[in-house]
């Protein structure tokens, strides 16, 4: 089960118990402005507003309550009309959403990150202490399951990515390749990359100038890729690009890109960019990755020969710009 539908089973429960019209679970990222994500689940005999689901927790009737919340406070308004005007929050905005009663429990997670809700629109509703304790069990339980799905997400973004560069790592380029080998992802191009130079900028200028020119490297490839494609650090000067749906029209292109890009550093304080290019295209899904891996690795050397093999970028010139021949 994932975490939305652990949310939304959670809203629609309380939901039902406490005999609501809404439910809310609000998650602030920004605490000073409000921002943030919202769910929300809508009883179904009240008329869903497009506020379903997902949403913007600027948008959300919530000032008042991430105000108390932030002071570790629950509340409640049976009388929303009476509330009103003991608070800040504009009297047409509440008029808008046609809320009668509401009950707020706050989310903390070391400072205040966030609060379950409840409204009804169709009548007024005094909630008791046994709806209070519910609310506030499931407030603290969906605090500890979004906590854990970060947490989760944290790792999993530390396991799948270069620190270095923050492009995707090995690990996700080989659980990619398995994702990526269907159909409806072909022709697939690879495009091999490796920057000319590195061992001569590290043993001459030290490495955190190589560590600059892998980082610029870095962001050259993945300017000169699609959203969809995948920018991957092999190792060491060693890159990969995965270009779904990409003929060898398109990734030729792609590697022109590259080459202008790093042609673009020749001004730039050092470290400038020389990279190596190759590239290879599978049409299908019967061609073996190894056979198209070792056909941009050729491409690569062979455009390596061309520009210079191990050319240092800082101090042996600039680079050049090269097309890229059919491998």
């Amino acid at each position: 089960m994932t975490i939305e539908n652990v949310i939304q089973d959670s809203l629609k429960s309380i939901c039902k118990v406490c005999q609501a019209d809404h439910s809310y679970l609000c998650l602030l990222s920004d605490k000073d402005r409000g921002e943030g994500v919202a769910w929300k689940y809508c009883h179904n005999e009240v008329k869903p507003s497009p506020l379903q689901k997902k949403i913007s927790c600027k948008g959300v009737f919530l000032p008042e309550f991430c105000i108390r919340a932030h002071r570790c406070e629950a509340l409640s308004a049976p009388d929303v009309n009476k509330w009103v005007g003991k608070t800040n929050i504009d009297a047409r905005a509440v008029e808008k959403r046609q809320v009668r009663s509401f009950l707020c429990s706050p989310i903390i997670e070391n400072d205040f990150s966030g609060c379950v809700a409840l409204d009804t629109v169709k009548e007024k509703k005094s909630w008791d202490s046994g709806h209070w304790s519910l609310v506030h069990s499931i407030a603290e339980f969906l605090s500890y399951t979004s906590s854990c799905e970060r947490a989760k997400k944290r790792v999993e973004g530390l396991a799948y990515h270069d620190p270095l560069t923050g492009l995707y790592n090995r690990a996700f380029f080989e659980a990619e390749l398995k994702r990526l080998n269907v159909k409806r992802q072909h022709p697939l191009s690879v495009i091999m990359a490796d920057v000319n130079g590195l061992k001569s900028v590290n043993d001459l200028s030290g490495h955190d100038v190589g560590d600059k020119l892998l980082r610029k490297a870095a962001k050259i490839l993945n300017l000169s890729c699609r959203q969809e494609d995948i920018a991957v650090r092999w190792g060491g000067d060693e890159f990969f690009l995965l270009l779904p749906h990409t003929d060898q029209k398109n990734a030729k292109k792609i590697c022109r890109r590259i080459k202008q890009k790093c042609y673009e550093t020749r001004n730039d304080i050092t470290p400038t960019v020389s990279m190596a290019v190759g590239y290879a295209v599978k049409e299908n899904c019967s061609r073996k990755f190894a056979e198209v891996f070792h056909q941009a690795e050729k491409g690569m050397y062979k455009d390596k020969r061309r520009t210079g093999r191990r050319r240092n970028p800082v101090f042996l010139g600039t680079p050049f710009i090269r097309d890229i021949n059919n491998t």
